[in-house]
């Protein structure tokens, strides 16, 4: 049995061995620290240098560029390097067969016998291309040192492949689409793409570079059209460059070249000779081309401005005369001939696979028809007359200008006047007591056509009748600046009778009101609040009561003449 003593003297031990022990834990502690660093930092500082040691393959030989040959485009050349160490082995030539889906070996040379290129840096080594063989091609070289076998290999590289080259016609332009160079990893490795050393494409027209477009790196295909100057036969082919800048440049890589003949017509002539209005109301209008005219489509143009909105009516393929004639049926498509003086235009256009371009090549000036209205009629006990204006802006010829007048339906028109210039007062007094309809129009005579002179034509304008025995005289036209007062503002003019419950709305082609009056004295004089409104088509409306009590309404249009 322990003495209290005894636990004393236990107790001081203990605490005497506490310093060893201490110590002796804190030698545990640094030693498991050190393994734990080693464990977990040293793999980080090696790894670089075990990853240098596994590249090395690569060091030892590299592919440098894959180019088809300059001056034949049935051979590759393939420019390498080899590791400056290395002064004897052999190299392994490579060619992708895609019908077997491998790698053949094609050539075995011994270091010392491969071609160096100019520099002296690199070595160079020239495929002959088996005959039938297409692009794009696709190599990879290996290094043998003592015999044994491959000791290092090169990334597989493959060529450029430009496609087959397109003509469009209708941009007049070359459609080059092509295959970029590609760099794959090495061989027996997974097909991953090494990002391309290259950034722009030269495309050499006949051996000197016309365009210059960088490297696209969105997919493995790109596109590019190249404008060609004139029709001829063009030799084409790629070449990709690691560098913008000439002095720059220390890779390039020519695709094989392409030979193209390319022939195109281009109209040189399209005019509008003459437009002229049937009795039927319809525009008949004789168009020329150029002497290749069958080789073009036409298509002709409607507007009531010389200069804006223009809406297609009618298009012609391939002519078989020259020229050649054109009926716009104005009357199908709810348009009056003698509403508006009419322009029309043609734009020659070339066909490509037997749809037409949407582009014009040329456009010929507008050509108007001859427009006659009626500006005022007076009427008397003994008088009746009628105030006649004609409007035409003829581009390719001079023209003189005669009235003609019809007297009912049937018969021929006849010359009433000559050699008028815009405006005519027509007499029907000699007509009195006559009761129809007198039916005028404007016969034009051409000459001087494009310089020459007795080479014209006739045309005519639309037709206008003029009922004698109507009650109401309302005119399709005015000029408020005309030289005749009464046709300086529109307003019906009543035979014989003051109308009761009068009322006369002017209504522009928005159908927004212009003009109102409910005074049959009171006429529109072409403007609205002060302002002068422009030149073209109105719509009136016109509600009155005749002396016999009879309501009428009528709703007509009125051309504003400025």
């Amino acid at each position: 049995m322990k003495t209290p003593n005894d636990r004393m003297q236990v107790i001081k031990a203990i605490f005497r061995g506490l310093p060893l022990l201490k110590k002796a834990l804190l030698t545990v502690l640094l030693q498991n620290l050190r393994a734990l660093w080693m464990l977990t930092f040293v793999p980080w500082i090696l790894f670089p240098f075990v990853a240098m040691g596994q590249g090395t393959e690569h060091d030892r030989i590299e592919i440098i560029q894959l180019s088809f040959s300059e001056a034949d485009d049935s051979r590759v050349e393939i420019l390498f390097r080899l590791e400056e160490a290395i002064e004897a082995g052999s190299v392994l030539f490579h060619r992708y067969d895609p019908q077997g889906d491998i790698y053949e070996e094609i050539d075995e040379l011994p270091v010392e016998d491969i071609e160096r290129d100019q520099s002296g840096l690199y070595y160079l080594y020239r495929d002959n291309i088996p005959a039938g063989a297409d692009p794009p091609f696709r190599y990879y070289l290996a290094f043998d040192e003592d015999g044994t076998g491959a000791d290092a290999w090169t990334y597989r590289h493959q060529t450029i492949l430009l496609k087959e080259i397109l003509f469009d016609l209708c941009r007049g332009s070359f459609e080059l689409e092509w295959d970029h160079y590609t760099v794959l990893d090495k061989p027996g490795a997974s097909d991953d793409i090494i990002p391309p050393f290259f950034s722009h494409y030269r495309i050499l027209l006949n051996g000197l570079e016309f365009d210059e477009v960088a490297f696209d790196e969105a997919s493995g295909t790109q596109t590019h059209f190249l404008d060609i100057p004139e029709p001829g036969t063009y030799t084409i082919r790629l070449e990709a460059v690691d560098a913008p800048d000439p002095d720059n440049r220390t890779r390039f890589s020519l695709s094989g070249r392409q030979e193209i003949t390319v022939d195109w017509a281009i109209p040189s002539e399209v005019v509008v000779d003459y437009v002229s209005i049937n009795e039927a109301g319809d525009a008949k209008m004789m168009i020329r081309g150029d002497a290749q005219h069958d080789e073009f489509a036409y298509r002709i143009f409607l507007s009531d401005s010389p200069s804006a909105n223009f809406e297609q009516v009618g298009e012609i393929r391939r002519p078989a005369n020259n020229p050649f004639e054109f009926v716009d049926e104005l009357s199908a498509r709810d348009e009056d001939a003698g509403s508006n003086i009419w322009y029309y235009r043609v734009e020659a256009v070339l066909i490509q696979d037997d749809e037409l371009c949407e582009e014009a090549v040329l456009t010929s000036a507008p050509e108007s028809t001859i427009f006659l209205f009626v500006e005022q009629e007076r009427q008397e006990a003994h008088t009746w007359e009628v105030a006649l204006g004609f409007d035409h802006e003829p581009f390719s010829a001079s023209y003189t200008y005669d009235i003609a007048r019809r007297i009912g339906e049937e018969g021929d028109f006849e010359i009433v006047a000559s050699d008028q210039a815009g405006s005519y007062v027509a007499d029907l007094s000699d007509l009195l007591p006559f009761a129809g309809d007198v039916f005028f129009r404007v016969e034009g005579e051409a000459y001087n056509v494009q310089g020459e002179a007795d080479n014209g034509w006739q045309i005519f304008s639309n037709v206008v009748r003029v009922n004698m025995e109507s009650e109401v005289n309302i005119p399709n036209a005015f000029r408020p600046t005309s030289d005749l007062e009464e046709n300086r503002e529109f307003r019906p003019h009543f035979v014989g009778f003051e109308p009761e419950n009068y009322r006369l709305v002017v209504l522009d082609r928005n159908g927004l009101e212009v003009f109102s009056s409910a005074n049959f004295e009171v006429g529109w004089d072409g403007t609205r609040g002060g302002t002068a409104m422009p030149e073209g088509t109105y719509v009136y409306h016109l509600r009155y009561t005749d002396a016999g009590g009879e309501s009428h309404e009528k709703k007509g249009v009125v051309y504003l003449v400025r």
